[in-house]
């Protein structure tokens, strides 16, 4: 192949056109250089051939043209230091998908952009379109710019906010974990535990029973009714609201007798009842029939009477707060606290789960007794030198450490 074109590369070299076209064909190197291509690709470079149609994907546009730098040597007739430079190429323009139009070529100008978001996305299918949102006259921020180039003060918020923060002196110096009722929920609480159709008479046991009952023969029906509660895995305040039951009752009427049957009846019913309202699936493991056989009673009657009999005596009123109660409500920021306040809420529920037995808290309101077992927990846990109680502790329970002293002292006195 060589020997056939070599004549004929001279006057290849003299057109201006087929000039350019011998960098590509030939490298360099001593001689004459062989030949890259074939002879059918040759002739269709010069146009002696029709080209070949375009490959698909081939449409490429080339970033920089190709610069071809030769040297010739008149003495042997030979080309040399031939070197070629051609960037890579890039497309120019990649095909649609299939199924896709082709793309919008960009404005020269450069006025409006290729590609425009839609203004508004069409509502789904059904549905009206959603109303524009107004514009507000103002901003919602104002910030004022002091003296010097970009300083700013800090950013006062506009009076025209809806949900502009509000002073708020009896939860100031905490976070409201259900705003905004968190107030109106400790008001209720309170109101309830007032309440005398609520409260126990501190003094039952004398004026309604003329003492057939003892303190102590009442700490014993509760220790009875702690193990009743736990046997069955009864719900959390199933206990506190059972004994508040039995004091109410005692307090409103007289037994017909006062054996341990009797009295057992009396804890065992309180026991169901209260569970019932803490958890709706206590029947499912719990029912008058399983009682009136734990207890040794006649019959499931006799429980369900004295059931009737109970909620009767209570004016059907079995929602008041309890101790319990007012412990969770106290403590409803430790799970933000850290182990240290976690400690103290399980301590103190078992500090008023204690005062259950000692007949002299009924003396004190629920809330009180709540504040007073947290106070123990913390002096119980708390490191050397730690304040017992601080000012947000009585910000948040209602009572000063003076004001627990007494109730406290009463806690300490439980057997």
């Amino acid at each position: 192949m060589d020997t056939m074109m070599n004549p004929y590369i001279a006057e290849l070299l003299a057109d201006d056109i087929t000039a350019s076209m011998i960098g590509v064909l030939y490298g360099g190197g001593g001689g004459h250089a062989p030949l890259h291509t074939d002879i059918d690709t040759y002739l269709r470079a010069i146009g002696a051939v029709p080209a070949l149609p375009e490959a698909p994907g081939e449409g490429y546009a080339v970033a920089a043209e190709m610069e071809t730098l030769m040297s010739y040597d008149d003495a042997n007739g030979v080309f040399y230091d031939c070197y070629t430079e051609m960037d890579v190429g890039v497309p120019a323009r990649l095909p649609p998908p299939l199924g896709f139009p082709s793309l919008p070529v960009p404005a020269l100008d450069g006025d409006e952009p290729v590609y425009a978001a839609p203004a508004r996305l069409p509502p789904p299918p059904g549905f009206p379109p959603l109303p524009l949102p107004a514009q507000a006259a103002e901003p919602l921020y104002a910030a004022p710019v002091g003296e010097g180039h970009g300083s700013m003060e800090q950013l006062v918020w506009s009076e025209q906010h809806d949900d502009a923060p509000v002073s708020d002196n009896s939860m100031a110096s905490r976070r409201q974990l259900c705003a905004p009722y968190d107030d109106d929920i400790d008001t209720t609480l309170r109101a309830m535990e007032k309440d005398a159709a609520e409260r126990p008479s501190p003094e039952y046991l004398t004026t309604v029973h003329g003492g057939r009952i003892s303190a102590d023969l009442r700490a014993a029906l509760v220790a009875w009714m702690d193990r009743f509660t736990q046997n069955y895995d009864l719900a959390a305040g199933t206990l506190h609201r059972a004994v508040s039951y039995v004091d109410r009752f005692l307090s409103a009427r007289a037994l017909p007798s006062y054996t341990n049957h009797q009295l057992s009846l009396l804890g065992a019913t309180a026991v169901y009842t209260a569970a019932k309202y803490e958890e709706q699936r206590t029947t499912s493991k719990l029912n008058a029939k399983e009682i009136a056989s734990y207890c040794g009673f006649t019959s499931a009657q006799e429980v369900t009477l004295m059931e009737k009999e109970m909620v009767a005596a209570l004016d059907y009123r079995l929602g008041g707060p309890n101790a319990e109660t007012f412990v969770n409500h106290f403590t409803r920021y430790s799970q933000g606290g850290g182990e240290e306040e976690l400690r103290v809420q399980q301590l103190a529920r078992a500090v008023a789960d204690l005062s259950l037995k000692n007949y002299g808290c009924l003396s004190y309101l629920p809330s009180m007794v709540a504040a007073a077992s947290i106070s123990i927990a913390r002096l119980t846990l708390i490191p050397p030198g730690a304040l017992a109680w601080s000012t947000e502790l009585q910000e948040l329970t209602g009572y000063s450490s003076q004001d627990l002293l007494s109730c406290i002292l009463t806690l300490g006195n439980t057997q």
